[in-house]
């Protein structure tokens, strides 16, 4: 049997099928019924789910959905049966399997009306077949193209004798062998439709794919056209450098591409592309157009400031100034400044507790390194955080990254290496200091006398500086790879990332070398974050997901004291343990010793809401994410994890678990969501859950909420 008499047959049975539904059509005219299920029975390759996303009749959402619909326009309307829709939905049924590889697929349906309760089900019946596995996979066209090629795309069409025909597989060889082509100078190169021959019998197919690989083009000349307010600010030459393709090179699909994106990458442009202008090929010759528009080059920008940085929700405010092509090279200049309350959700209404922090950044990035395309970027930046009688911390600091550009089809998404410097100084009141003192003295050493009390906070406040000032210079790098179905919303897949830093190495060799003494600590670090999403649901609007981040920071030298509180590992917040509060997750008191414990430490031990951080981290989630009514979904997670001083003191005990809820509305541009947090299992009290909520504001204690934009993973 070969595919044409599949086709013919097809077609008889969609003519036959038309007629049988427009008898049906006529005898329930004026009639609606409300599609309350579908039912497939025989499916074992494809899932429910699967199927249910390929047909276009669909059930009718919940009473609750049609009813915020109605009102509010929020939900779904209802939907009914559609008897047209039947035939041509078992015709998409058939065709899902047959390019799949069941080419013998049969599918029938059925319904039940309900005349009283004006409703309907929907009933497919399904007798698979058997899968058709490749026999042969024979390319042709190609036998003039240069021997090497020809032996690249030959390698591109093997196959495994014992995979099952896949048009799907059909379709990303036909694109990967023409993207070959005209990454290599062949501009026409195209393709025939496949020829597809089915032997029912053994169950093996034979494909033959045709090529016609063209002319081999070589690049002419380039040619720009500009638009825009800007457009004689930007010089012909600055684009020709943006879009880095010479002339006498062979045309290049795969360069036209990413000289296109680098152009948007600017900013400079409102529209840009980069096309071969076929009409004006002269034999082997083909000119490049570059066309623009260039939008405004300064730009002023307020913002409304909110975000999860530091796994906290924080609003406020910020201004910023935009100089573009600033001393040309398509150079950006930006000035910004914002101010915002931290933990916003979290703050206390007394303002002695109100967290709050201002920012002032002066950045300059620039699409070229030393004429290589290197995102590169120049941070100058100064942070004041303050809480009312309590502290100050000033961070000041430069950082540079380079941002590389990677080729194509690669398995790294990004790699970016840079080295910052930062001075912080943190300032306590003397006032505050005794307090803290006092209260850990008093936990620490419950029968100490008043006397005995006031002596001892005194002798620890003498002993702690009011300013403690840490100066850390990092060489880091960090890589990442996508390998998921979507990036907004991903459904299957998973992503990894590498972060490895060295901090103070740099400045430790310029004392060495100078013969001064050099104080602080010097370490390494590393975090690999990784997340995991299973198909489980067979839905582009429902998924599952795991994560798994771990982190060390090693110190070998010096106070680990003095690693600065931006360098530690944090647990608790929107994005981490989400039954625990911002950075609340951290080593608990009996796991320090006294004698190292600087004013950030000591405060971090006695106050809830400032913690400095371990050094070894573990931390994970397992969530479900569902669509509910609309744009409005839903999810239920597991999160785990801690921070430690040291790997050596992680226990499975001391490992915090919280269980929640979450709702999410999807926007067009990112989620929003909301998550109800408890602790399912805490390692400071282990007592059972539920006698736990038998004390004094016993939920509340063993509730959070936390307010985030995206997804926690």
């Amino acid at each position: 049997m070969n595919i044409n008499s599949i086709f013919s047959r097809f077609i008889i049975n969609l003519i036959l099928g038309l007629l049988f539904l427009s008898i049906e059509l006529y005898a329930q005219e004026g009639k609606k019924y409300e599609l309350t299920k579908i039912f497939f029975y025989g499916n074992n390759i494809f899932s429910d789910g699967e199927l249910e996303n390929v047909v276009s009749s669909k059930e009718t959402p919940n009473w609750f959905s049609q009813f915020i619909n109605e009102y509010i326009g929020f939900g779904e309307a209802a939907t009914y049966l559609n008897l047209g829709d039947l035939q041509n939905d078992a015709a998409l049924i058939n065709d899902l399997y047959f390019n799949s590889g069941y080419f013998t697929t049969k599918v029938t349906f059925q319904y039940l009306l309900d005349s009283e309760n004006s409703s309907a089900e929907l009933h497919f019946n399904i007798n698979e077949g058997r899968p058709t596995f490749y026999n042969s996979l024979t390319v042709l066209g190609l036998e003039d193209i240069l021997p090497e090629f020809k032996n690249d795309i030959d390698e591109m069409a093997r196959f495994d004798a014992k995979q099952i025909y896949s048009t799907q597989f059909l379709e990303n060889m036909n694109a990967s062998v023409l993207d070959y082509l005209r990454n290599r100078g062949m501009m026409l190169a195209n393709s025939e439709s496949p020829v597809i021959e089915i032997d029912t019998i053994t169950d093996k197919v034979d494909i033959v794919l045709k090529y016609n690989s063209g002319k081999r083009y070589i690049i002419s000349g380039i040619e720009i056209e500009k638009g825009g307010a800007g457009r004689d600010l930007i010089s012909d030459e600055l684009l020709r450098k943006l879009v880095d393709i010479d002339t006498g090179s062979y045309y290049n699909y795969s360069k036209i591409k990413s000289g296109q994106t680098r152009l948007y990458r600017t900013n400079l442009f409102s529209s840009a592309s980069v096309n071969g202008v076929i009409a004006d090929t002269v034999q082997d010759r083909v000119p490049i157009n570059i066309a623009v528009n260039v939008s405004y080059l300064h730009e002023i920008s307020p913002e409304i400031i909110a975000n999860n940085e530091d796994q906290s929700f924080n609003l406020g405010l910020g201004l910023g100034f935009i100089k573009r092509n600033f001393f040309g090279d398509a150079r950006k200049f930006t000035i910004s400044t914002s101010a915002a309350l931290k933990n916003f959700i979290e703050s206390k209404s007394t303002d002695s507790t109100i967290m709050s922090y201002a920012d002032a950044r002066i950045i300059i990035d620039q699409p070229f390194l030393f004429g290589a395309p290197i995102n590169t970027k120049l941070e100058n930046y100064f942070t004041i955080q303050k809480r009312q009688q309590e502290y100050n911390t000033d961070l000041f600091g430069s950082k540079l990254s380079l941002d590389f550009e990677l080729p194509e089809k690669v398995y790294i998404s990004s790699l970016t290496t840079y080295f910052y410097w930062e001075n912080l100084e943190v300032t306590y009141e003397q006032s505050y200091l005794s307090t803290l003192a006092a209260q850990f003295l008093k936990r620490k050493f419950p029968k100490l006398t008043s006397a005995q009390l006031d002596s001892s906070v005194a002798a620890v406040v003498s002993g702690i500086k009011n300013v403690q000032t840490t100066n850390t210079a990092v060489i880091g790098v960090h890589t990442s790879s996508v390998q998921t179905n979507n990036f907004l919303f991903p459904t299957e897949g998973y992503t990894l990332s590498l972060l490895l830093e060295d901090g103070n190495t740099l400045p430790y060799l310029i004392s060495l070398a100078s013969g001064n003494q050099y104080s602080e600590p010097r370490y390494y670090k590393f975090l690999v974050k990784s997340s995991l999403y299973f198909p489980m649901y067979n839905s582009n609007t429902s998924a599952f997901g795991m994560k798994f981040n771990i982190g060390n920071i090693h110190v070998y030298e010096g106070n680990k004291a003095r690693v600065p509180l931006n360098q530690r590992f944090y647990a608790g917040g929107s994005n981490s343990i989400r039954g625990w509060r911002s950075r609340e997750l951290t080593p608990d008191e009996e796991a320090n010793s006294f004698d190292l414990v600087s004013p950030q430490d000591l405060e971090a031990i006695l106050v809830d809401d400032f913690t400095p951080g371990g050094f070894f981290l573990v931390e994970g989630s397992v969530e479900t994410r569902n669509r509910i009514i609309g744009n409005l979904g839903g999810a239920v997670f597991l999160d785990f994890g801690n921070s430690w001083l040291s790997y050596r003191d992680f226990t499975f005990k001391g490992v915090a678990i919280a269980a929640g809820l979450g709702l999410r509305y999807y926007s067009e541009i990112v989620p929003f969501r909301l998550d109800f947090g408890t602790k399912a299992y805490d390692p400071n009290d282990s007592r059972n859950y539920f006698k736990k909520l038998n004390d004094p504001g016993g939920f509340w204690k063993n509730f959070q909420f936390q307010i985030g934009i995206g997804e926690a993973f």
